[in-house]
């Protein structure tokens, strides 16, 4: 590079060499990409971690590495990456991780594939219901069931805006746990989208504020560009193309 700190090989010629390395010294090989894992995973390069573990066959790791980044593959919709990554893990190691199961859920809806969350959703519940011994410590029950709620309230909303799904988001948002970065931003965008739907546009163009705030808080940029656009449109729409200017600005 320009830097001069890091090379590569044709993409070609690095794969036959990864090839006849397996080949000539297959201990070796899995050694050189736990190496290459521990080496990205210390500076700071995540997913090209999660691909070295998984290929050294080292599916635990893969799996902590995974659970660590999962948020930031949303956040930053590499979307396809994370449901790659997780459907090469074993059932069992993502029935013992209820907290990477809810951010695949998420990515399934960011996807646009809602018919695979609520399967997913049911998943979490009966393993945090069986209480499985295998369930990894450290995670926040009640957190999980929040999440839970939230994503079900969200569907709810797009499938159909009234009074009761609104109400539903409403509630769930006025207790958010402490620790949520994320859901309490995602719900307010979409009562905002309901709140066009039914004529509210008012209400509307403070849920779109309330979402641009909340996301600037906790530097998720797509979801500012979201928010901003929802409430730019909802200026245009009702003619007030001086506030409207000040939103491209």
């Amino acid at each position: 590079d320009t830097a001069q700190t890091w090379y590569r090989y044709h993409p070609l010629f690095s794969q036959t060499l990864r090839i006849l390395s397996r080949e000539a010294d297959p201990e070796g090989s899995t050694r050189l990409l736990r190496q290459a894992c521990c080496w990205m995973q210390t500076n700071g390069y995540s997913s090209k971690a999660v691909t070295y573990a998984l290929d050294s066959g080292d599916f635990e790791c893969a799996a902590e590495i995974i659970e660590s980044c999962a948020l930031a593959a949303v956040t930053h919709f590499n979307l396809t990456d994370l449901v790659q990554w997780v459907n090469r893990l074993s059932p069992d190691m993502l029935e013992a991780r209820p907290q990477l199961g809810i951010y695949v859920a998420l990515a399934h809806f960011l996807m646009g594939q809602a018919d695979k969350v609520e399967p997913r959703l049911r998943q979490i519940e009966l393993e945090l219901e069986k209480k499985s011994s295998s369930i990894q410590p450290g995670f926040d029950q009640d957190f999980i069931h929040w999440q839970i709620a939230a994503l079900r309230a969200v569907l709810a909303c797009l499938s159909e805006a009234n009074e009761h799904t609104i109400g539903q988001l409403i509630r769930l948002r006025a207790n958010p746990p402490p620790n949520d970065v994320y859901f309490v931003g995602s719900m307010t965008h979409i009562l905002a989208d309901a709140y066009v739907q039914t004529g509210q546009l008012e209400n509307a163009l403070v849920e779109y504020q309330r979402g641009m705030d909340f996301a600037l808080q906790h530097n998720l940029t797509y979801e500012v560009a979201y928010s901003l656009t929802g409430h730019a449109n909802v200026l245009k729409r009702q003619g007030r193309l001086t506030l409207l200017e000040q939103d491209y600005l």
